[in-house]
């Protein structure tokens, strides 16, 4: 029995080439990555979920006939510009933000008798009765300020409605302890 020794690196990497030309497929290279991220960026303003991301910048890749460089790379590219949409929402946050909504907003996360404010918001009124109605027109009167805000503030960061699915859903996942902790 002969032993296959292993291929030289040039061997190696000039097979690649052959290969590469033969199915005109290009290597993603450091020329190629700056454009392959801008892509990402306009993605992550569509949708912030990494595996939409991701797919999306495979398809690409595909559709380029670019082989797809390094998973390590992909990953930390797609977190990047997931952060970075993050960075850019919070900015716009930070300067619309004003003092009465922040005060309005913080005081949803206060706890008095062991229980937070917006907990008691997240409860359906029991009955129609006159007091629970009477309360459910008080909750109205409560987040009337924080949804217009809420409204101007999403037209004009320019969030996707992809985008708020995504960042609505999240209130499912975190707790009112992982706000105020």
């Amino acid at each position: 029995m002969t032993k296959i020794s292993k291929l030289s690196k040039p061997t190696r990497l000039e097979q690649q080439q052959t290969i590469l030309k033969l199915f005109s497929y290009r290597i993603c290279n450091n020329s190629i990555r700056p454009e392959l991220e801008k892509k990402a960026q306009r993605l992550a303003i569509l949708s912030s979920q990494p595996m939409f991301i991701f797919r999306e910048i495979m398809q690409y890749l595909e559709n380029e006939r670019l082989v797809a460089p390094g998973y390590t790379y992909l990953q930390d590219m797609v977190g990047s510009v997931v952060g970075g949409e993050r960075r850019r929402i919070t900015h716009f946050l930070s300067k619309g933000l004003t003092s009465e909504i922040e005060k309005q907003l913080e005081s949803l996360i206060q706890a008095d008798d062991a229980m937070y404010s917006i907990s008691v918001f997240k409860h359906e009124p029991r009955d129609f009765s006159y007091g629970e109605l009477r309360k459910e027109v008080a909750k109205r009167k409560f987040f009337q300020p924080l949804y217009v805000f809420g409204q101007t503030f999403l037209a004009s960061a320019g969030i996707s409605s992809e985008n708020i699915k995504y960042y609505a859903s999240l209130v499912q996942f975190y707790t009112v302890f992982s706000s105020v902790a």
